[in-house]
């Protein structure tokens, strides 16, 4: 008897092509500005949503998730209000799709003591 091997092999995973961008329309906001968030993503993936989360030293202040437009574009509002947002300083933007990843910041002034 001669022993047979397993000659079953996987695909390697190709790292995703696709790109993002994210931005924000001002670079500095306070208590209840409304935050544009905007950008676009390189090719439009069917059923795969674009993930939108804005932090502050770690701490998830907001996430949103949504498909993009047929051309590969999004806009998204964000008011500043309400006890997540608190704190001053710098806030940090992050935004995924299809593997891809893409960052942003803006200053944030909070009347909240």
């Amino acid at each position: 008897v001669v022993p047979t091997t397993d000659m079953t092999t996987t695909a390697p995973v190709t790292p995703s092509t696709n790109k993002i961008t994210v931005q924000t329309n001002r670079e500095t906001y306070s208590q209840g500005n409304p935050i544009v968030l905007f950008g676009k993503v390189s090719t439009v993936v069917d059923n795969d949503l674009i993930s939108l989360k804005i932090s502050k030293d770690g701490s998830v202040i907001d996430t949103q998730s949504f498909k993009p437009t047929s051309k590969g574009e999004y806009t998204k509002l964000v008011i500043s209000s309400g006890n997540l947002w608190d704190s001053t300083g710098n806030y940090r933007v992050d935004a995924s799709y299809d593997g891809a990843t893409s960052t942003s910041n803006f200053y944030f002034t909070s009347s909240i003591s």
